[in-house]
């Protein structure tokens, strides 16, 4: 439990949490703690804290810590990462009409709950509605929405129930009693595909028809972490949002004493891909939790040319990466990991041809060096041995890079292989004409899907079964198998935030969002009927995995299907296979 530099004794108390977490005024921290819930109350006492479990906490507090950058050379996991959105015969694909239709198991997700963290839901649709007109959404908690009760436990957003956003559905301006919004559509469009109803006049239905409906619209990142990682998009999420999101739904769930299937619409390049950091390290432990299983999307990077990778070479005195910038470009910001048993450093050559010699790796320190031909500044942080995954880290931000070829050079000390991954941000957070010239597409899935015990799903187009192009591709930097298994994301069928009105998308969070409806089918055979009553989110992957199709050529598990594509009713066919031989 390392947070000294928070200088908490020059800290005045906050007296309204509510208001710090959504200023920009106020910083957020994701911090690791022993377990000793008590002592961290007591050191945090007067700032705003929130216990995820017994392992990681957030803590907001006044913006005069040091720059984030000067927090990475010790404490780079304690930074909120930035997240982005990873934009019926598909449903028979994935065997998933045959389970709704097979008279034994006829599976609509009944006594089962989904939980879906995106950008919120239009809850006035009528695919999330019972026959009656009354809501199948028995919460939303708004993130964005201050005017009303924030959930029991959570100082921020807005919590409306079941008996609320039936209220709105009678009177005549429902935004006027749960004025919660998804401007954006993808969180409608997937709580369809996950678990909206059936509706005869549009040809459509999900797949979960009768699971109850969580969902956490999630708030906008902040103004500060947006200007580290120099983001423009709008549609930016914070590490710390998510991981209260999925603590309020797991919360939920347990009160309830329900299953739930979770699903997570974002996806972020921060990170070394192992899985090891905090938010994929805690949905790992959350899914060996009876009752919780998880679904990811794989991200949208195979071919946006994000990523760089290789082994510098015992001759070599560096390796050169180069990196094409346009000409509107405002910062670059990047990560680059290589193995703990080697020193990396690098150094810079700008499109002008200046040139910074190998800048030495210093403890605890970050180095800023301004061009002298152009305006850019370069600024350099060192992580020897970052303390989440051993490995070591390199931040580099370059601040109004020149348009043109950058040149990093990239060198190595050591005795073991000296390989190094370096990422950076995802295609939503940077402009198009922003990437590598020698581009690696493995090893291209975003975080958290990296989580070991997550069900990583990519994308396919279920009518020509070609893999998606932009899919990201495995596997994880230790070599793990992800993406785990392929699901519908191409062209699919949904809805809009027009009611009645179907639209169609593309992507690897679709491709999710069919995945955390199957597996809600699943949880209601299993955990709901008292099959496997103790079935968890690593069992049932494992489940899904044995029942997957496996049709196109190639080896399996293999980087770009992982297990293969979707097949829940294959799944239930496994078992009934298991039953008969034994």
């Amino acid at each position: 439990m390392d947070i000294g530099f928070l200088e908490l004794d020059q800290l005045a108390d906050i007296t309204d949490c509510r208001e710090a977490i959504l200023s920009n005024d106020y910083a957020d921290y994701v911090v690791t703690y022993n377990g000793d819930r008590q002592a961290l109350i007591d050191e945090l006492e007067g700032q705003c804290l929130k216990l995820i479990d017994d392992y990681l906490a957030v803590v907001t507090i006044a913006r005069k810590a040091p720059d984030l950058i000067d927090l990475v050379p010790q404490l780079y996991s304690i930074i909120p990462k930035c997240y982005g959105l990873m934009d019926p015969t598909s449903l028979e694909a994935s065997g998933i009409i045959q389970v709704q239709n097979q008279p034994v198991l006829n599976l609509s997700g009944r006594q089962t709950l989904v939980g879906i963290i995106d950008t919120g839901i239009d809850y006035t649709n009528r695919i999330f509605r019972q026959a009656d007109g009354s809501s199948r959404i028995i919460e939303i908690w708004d993130q964005s929405v201050q005017t009303g009760t924030p959930p029991e436990g959570f100082a921020y957003g807005s919590e409306y129930g079941k008996d609320q956003i039936d209220q709105a559905l009678r009177s005549e301006d429902p935004y006027s009693i749960v004025p919660s919004r998804d401007e954006q559509g993808h969180g409608t469009f997937v709580s369809g595909i996950i678990a909206g109803g059936s509706d005869e006049q549009g040809n459509y239905t999900g797949i979960a028809t009768e699971a109850g409906i969580l969902v956490v619209k999630l708030k906008q990142a902040k103004e500060y972490l947006r200007e580290y990682y120099y983001i423009r998009e709008e549609e930016v999420y914070q590490e710390t949002d998510i991981l209260m999101a999925i603590c309020y739904l797991q919360l939920q769930a347990r009160k309830r004493m329900l299953p739930i299937s979770i699903y997570i619409g974002v996806g972020s390049n921060s990170g070394d891909h192992s899985g090891r950091g905090p938010l994929p390290a805690y949905l790992s432990r959350l899914c060996t939790s009876p009752g919780i299983a998880i679904s990811v999307p794989a991200g949208n990077e195979g071919n946006a040319r994000h990523h760089n990778s290789g082994v510098i070479g015992d001759t070599e005195l560096y390796r050169v990466v180069e990196v094409n910038v346009g000409n509107d470009t405002p910062g670059i910001y990047m990560e680059v990991w290589g193995n703990a048993e080697n020193v990396y450093a690098v150094g810079f050559e700008s499109p002008y041809g200046e040139v910074v010699e190998r800048i030495p790796p210093r403890f605890y320190t970050r180095q800023s060096i301004p061009l002298y031909l152009e305006r850019t500044i370069i600024d350099v942080a060192y992580s020897l041995i970052e303390g989440y995954t051993g490995r070591q880290l390199i931040v580099i931000r370059l601040t109004a890079p020149t348009e043109g070829i950058w040149r990093i050079r990239l060198y190595a000390a050591g005795s073991t292989e000296k390989s190094y991954q370096i990422w950076l941000p995802i295609r939503n957070f940077v402009p198009e004409d922003l990437f590598f010239l020698q581009p690696t597409p493995d090893t291209t899935i975003t975080e958290p899907s990296t989580a070991a015990g997550c069900i990583c799903t990519t994308a396919y187009n279920h009518i020509t079964n070609a893999l998606y192009f932009e899919s990201g591709r495995g596997y994880t930097s230790l070599n793990m198998v992800k993406p785990d298994l392929a699901a519908p994301g191409v062209d699919v069928y949904g809805a809009s935030l027009t009611d009645g009105v179907y639209v169609r998308r593309s992507g690897t969070s679709v491709a999710a969002a069919h995945m955390a409806g199957a597996v809600a089918l699943f949880m209601e055979w299993g955990n709901s009927r008292g099959n496997m009553p103790v079935l968890n989110g690593v069992q049932i992957k494992q489940y899904l995995i044995r029942g997957a199709r496996r049709t196109s050529a190639g080896d399996y598990p293999n980087p770009l299907w992982g297990y293969g594509a979707l097949d829940l009713y294959g799944a239930f066919a496994t078992l009934q296979q298991r039953s008969d031989s034994q």
